[in-house]
Protein backbone atom coordinates (compact mmCIF):
# COMPACT_ATOMS: atom_id res chain seq x y z
CA UNK A 1 0.00 0.00 0.00
CA UNK A 2 2.64 2.59 0.95
CA UNK A 3 6.57 3.13 -0.43
CA UNK A 4 8.78 4.89 1.29
CA UNK A 5 11.70 6.57 -0.66
CA UNK A 6 14.97 7.69 1.57
CA UNK A 7 17.63 9.53 0.37
CA UNK A 8 20.96 9.11 2.48
CA UNK A 9 24.12 11.40 2.24
CA UNK A 10 26.14 10.64 5.31
CA UNK A 11 24.57 11.89 8.79
CA UNK A 12 25.03 7.97 9.70
CA UNK A 13 23.47 8.37 13.51
CA UNK A 14 20.45 10.38 12.33
CA UNK A 15 19.97 7.71 9.53
CA UNK A 16 19.52 4.83 12.35
CA UNK A 17 17.14 6.64 14.13
CA UNK A 18 15.02 7.30 10.90
CA UNK A 19 15.34 3.88 10.39
CA UNK A 20 14.08 2.62 13.15
CA UNK A 21 11.10 5.56 13.83
CA UNK A 22 10.36 4.06 10.18
CA UNK A 23 9.14 1.24 10.75
CA UNK A 24 7.92 1.30 14.81
CA UNK A 25 5.30 3.79 13.26
CA UNK A 26 4.34 2.84 10.33
CA UNK A 27 1.02 1.26 9.70
CA UNK A 28 0.70 -0.10 5.72
CA UNK A 29 4.74 0.08 5.21
CA UNK A 30 5.19 -2.15 2.07
CA UNK A 31 8.36 -1.15 0.58
CA UNK A 32 11.30 0.58 1.73
CA UNK A 33 13.33 2.12 -0.86
CA UNK A 34 17.12 3.44 -0.02
CA UNK A 35 18.54 5.67 -2.54
CA UNK A 36 22.41 5.72 -1.02
CA UNK A 37 23.51 9.39 -2.54
CA UNK A 38 27.13 8.07 -2.63
CA UNK A 39 27.63 8.21 1.02
CA UNK A 40 31.06 7.80 3.05
CA UNK A 41 32.38 4.71 3.46
CA UNK A 42 30.84 4.04 6.77
CA UNK A 43 27.26 4.55 5.63
CA UNK A 44 27.53 3.17 2.67
CA UNK A 45 28.63 -0.50 5.23
CA UNK A 46 25.72 0.15 7.15
CA UNK A 47 23.18 0.78 4.42
CA UNK A 48 24.71 -2.83 2.67
CA UNK A 49 24.32 -4.60 5.75
CA UNK A 50 20.63 -3.60 6.33
CA UNK A 51 18.14 -6.93 6.00
CA UNK A 52 14.14 -7.72 5.97
CA UNK A 53 13.74 -10.41 8.59
CA UNK A 54 12.42 -13.36 6.89
CA UNK A 55 8.59 -13.44 6.44
CA UNK A 56 8.33 -9.72 6.67
CA UNK A 57 5.51 -8.31 4.19
CA UNK A 58 8.23 -5.32 3.55
CA UNK A 59 10.30 -4.85 0.52
CA UNK A 60 13.96 -2.95 0.70
CA UNK A 61 14.83 -1.93 -1.99
CA UNK A 62 18.78 -0.24 -2.01
CA UNK A 63 20.56 1.80 -4.97
CA UNK A 64 23.53 4.17 -4.98
CA UNK A 65 24.22 6.89 -7.18
CA UNK A 66 28.39 7.04 -7.71
CA UNK A 67 28.36 10.59 -7.31
CA UNK A 68 26.46 12.40 -4.97
CA UNK A 69 23.57 14.13 -7.23
CA UNK A 70 22.20 15.07 -4.33
CA UNK A 71 18.14 15.71 -3.38
CA UNK A 72 15.51 16.12 -6.43
CA UNK A 73 18.43 12.74 -8.05
CA UNK A 74 17.76 10.84 -5.40
CA UNK A 75 13.86 11.36 -5.07
CA UNK A 76 13.47 10.88 -8.80
CA UNK A 77 15.30 7.72 -8.44
CA UNK A 78 13.48 6.45 -5.69
CA UNK A 79 10.01 7.35 -6.66
CA UNK A 80 10.33 5.50 -10.14
CA UNK A 81 11.20 2.54 -8.20
CA UNK A 82 8.24 2.62 -6.10
CA UNK A 83 5.16 -0.01 -6.96
CA UNK A 84 2.77 1.06 -4.17
CA UNK A 85 -0.31 3.17 -4.82
CA UNK A 86 1.00 5.41 -2.26
CA UNK A 87 4.50 7.27 -2.10
CA UNK A 88 6.51 9.25 0.98
CA UNK A 89 9.33 10.87 0.72
CA UNK A 90 11.35 11.37 3.82
CA UNK A 91 14.33 12.96 4.57
CA UNK A 92 16.77 10.86 6.42
CA UNK A 93 17.14 12.88 9.71
CA UNK A 94 13.71 13.30 11.12
CA UNK A 95 11.50 10.66 13.70
CA UNK A 96 7.87 10.54 13.04
CA UNK A 97 4.66 9.97 15.30
CA UNK A 98 2.81 6.66 15.45
CA UNK A 99 0.15 6.04 12.32
CA UNK A 100 1.92 8.72 11.13
CA UNK A 101 0.98 7.43 7.18
CA UNK A 102 -2.40 6.67 8.11
CA UNK A 103 -3.22 10.24 9.23
CA UNK A 104 -1.28 11.23 5.37
CA UNK A 105 -3.20 8.82 3.60
CA UNK A 106 -6.41 9.93 4.96
CA UNK A 107 -5.54 13.66 4.12
CA UNK A 108 -5.17 12.37 0.31
CA UNK A 109 -8.92 11.82 -0.25
CA UNK A 110 -8.82 16.03 -0.31
CA UNK A 111 -5.31 17.02 -1.16
CA UNK A 112 -2.76 16.11 -3.84
CA UNK A 113 0.27 16.13 -0.75
CA UNK A 114 -0.45 15.51 2.24
CA UNK A 115 2.03 16.69 4.93
CA UNK A 116 2.77 16.18 8.33
CA UNK A 117 3.33 18.97 11.36
CA UNK A 118 6.73 20.05 12.77
CA UNK A 119 6.65 19.36 15.97
CA UNK A 120 5.36 22.03 18.53
CA UNK A 121 8.86 22.54 20.19
CA UNK A 122 10.02 23.60 16.41
CA UNK A 123 9.24 25.93 14.13
CA UNK A 124 10.22 26.78 10.38
CA UNK A 125 13.55 28.72 10.08
CA UNK A 126 13.32 32.37 9.69
CA UNK A 127 13.79 32.15 5.71
CA UNK A 128 10.93 30.31 5.44
CA UNK A 129 9.18 31.74 7.11
CA UNK A 130 8.87 34.65 5.21
CA UNK A 131 9.74 32.63 2.02
CA UNK A 132 6.40 30.69 2.55
CA UNK A 133 5.22 29.15 5.66
CA UNK A 134 2.79 27.14 4.45
CA UNK A 135 5.18 25.49 1.63
CA UNK A 136 5.17 21.62 1.86
CA UNK A 137 7.70 20.07 4.35
CA UNK A 138 10.12 18.65 2.19
CA UNK A 139 11.38 16.18 4.90
CA UNK A 140 8.20 14.70 4.48
CA UNK A 141 5.26 14.61 2.20
CA UNK A 142 3.45 12.15 0.38
CA UNK A 143 1.02 11.53 -2.54
CA UNK A 144 -0.44 8.87 -4.69
CA UNK A 145 1.95 7.25 -7.26
CA UNK A 146 -1.11 7.99 -10.07
CA UNK A 147 -0.01 11.65 -9.78
CA UNK A 148 3.44 11.17 -9.88
CA UNK A 149 4.48 12.37 -13.12
CA UNK A 150 2.85 15.65 -12.38
CA UNK A 151 5.64 16.01 -9.63
CA UNK A 152 8.75 14.18 -11.20
CA UNK A 153 8.51 15.04 -14.71
CA UNK A 154 12.50 15.34 -15.16
CA UNK A 155 12.19 18.35 -16.32
CA UNK A 156 12.95 20.58 -12.95
CA UNK A 157 16.54 21.14 -13.42
CA UNK A 158 16.52 22.21 -9.10
CA UNK A 159 18.81 19.97 -6.99
CA UNK A 160 18.38 20.58 -3.64
CA UNK A 161 16.43 23.72 -2.06
CA UNK A 162 13.30 24.00 -4.58
CA UNK A 163 12.12 20.53 -5.51
CA UNK A 164 9.71 20.59 -2.83
CA UNK A 165 8.29 24.63 -3.73
CA UNK A 166 8.08 23.09 -7.13
CA UNK A 167 5.86 19.98 -6.09
CA UNK A 168 3.56 22.66 -3.83
CA UNK A 169 3.06 24.73 -6.94
CA UNK A 170 1.76 22.41 -9.01
CA UNK A 171 -0.02 20.59 -6.36
CA UNK A 172 -1.49 24.16 -5.69
CA UNK A 173 -2.28 25.42 -8.89
CA UNK A 174 -3.30 22.46 -10.94
CA UNK A 175 -4.48 19.66 -8.80
CA UNK A 176 -6.00 19.30 -5.10
CA UNK A 177 -3.76 21.90 -3.12
CA UNK A 178 -1.43 20.45 0.26
CA UNK A 179 -2.70 19.42 3.00
CA UNK A 180 -1.21 19.50 6.63
CA UNK A 181 -2.45 16.18 9.28
CA UNK A 182 -2.32 17.64 12.93
CA UNK A 183 -2.50 14.47 13.88
CA UNK A 184 0.74 13.45 11.92
CA UNK A 185 3.91 14.67 13.70
CA UNK A 186 7.98 14.80 12.57
CA UNK A 187 10.78 16.31 14.25
CA UNK A 188 13.40 17.53 12.09
CA UNK A 189 17.41 17.75 13.25
CA UNK A 190 18.98 20.08 11.37
CA UNK A 191 19.59 19.83 7.74
CA UNK A 192 23.15 18.06 7.53
CA UNK A 193 23.66 19.22 3.73
CA UNK A 194 26.00 21.84 4.49
CA UNK A 195 27.65 19.86 7.44
CA UNK A 196 28.91 16.81 4.71
CA UNK A 197 29.83 18.89 2.06
CA UNK A 198 32.63 21.41 0.86
CA UNK A 199 30.95 25.13 1.42
CA UNK A 200 31.98 26.18 -2.47
CA UNK A 201 30.44 22.64 -3.60
CA UNK A 202 27.35 23.54 -1.33
CA UNK A 203 27.43 27.56 -2.50
CA UNK A 204 27.35 26.01 -6.23
CA UNK A 205 24.29 23.65 -5.83
CA UNK A 206 22.12 26.30 -3.97
CA UNK A 207 22.87 29.22 -6.72
CA UNK A 208 21.69 26.72 -9.40
CA UNK A 209 18.68 25.98 -7.44
CA UNK A 210 18.24 29.99 -7.24
CA UNK A 211 18.79 30.11 -11.28
CA UNK A 212 16.28 27.19 -11.50
CA UNK A 213 13.65 28.49 -9.24
CA UNK A 214 13.82 31.97 -11.04
CA UNK A 215 13.79 30.33 -14.77
CA UNK A 216 10.83 28.56 -13.89
CA UNK A 217 8.76 30.93 -11.77
CA UNK A 218 9.81 34.12 -13.44
CA UNK A 219 10.70 35.95 -10.24
CA UNK A 220 13.26 37.23 -8.60
CA UNK A 221 14.41 35.23 -4.86
CA UNK A 222 14.74 38.44 -3.11
CA UNK A 223 14.89 36.76 -0.33
CA UNK A 224 17.55 33.62 -0.51
CA UNK A 225 19.96 36.01 -2.53
CA UNK A 226 19.57 38.73 0.34
CA UNK A 227 20.29 35.80 3.12
CA UNK A 228 23.00 34.44 1.16
CA UNK A 229 24.41 37.97 0.47
CA UNK A 230 24.10 37.30 -3.12
CA UNK A 231 21.78 40.58 -4.27
CA UNK A 232 23.94 41.40 -6.89
CA UNK A 233 24.40 38.01 -8.53
CA UNK A 234 23.26 37.46 -11.69
CA UNK A 235 22.34 34.58 -14.09
CA UNK A 236 24.27 34.85 -17.06
CA UNK A 237 21.08 32.75 -19.02
CA UNK A 238 18.68 34.90 -16.87
CA UNK A 239 17.47 38.60 -17.68
CA UNK A 240 15.48 41.04 -15.58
Amino acid sequence: MLSVVIPIHNALPFLKKTLQSVLNTTDNLSELILVDDASDEETRVFIDTLRIAPGSPIRLIKTRNPEHSWTNASWNIGVKLATQRYIAVLNSDITLSPSWDTHLIELLRDYSVACPQLSPTQKLSPIIEEIDPGMIQGACFMFERDEKDYFFPGLLSATHWYLDRYIAKIANEYLSGVGFSPSAIISHAVSQSAKTTKPEEYDNVIKKDLFAWESFTGEREVVVRREMGWNDLVDPLTQW
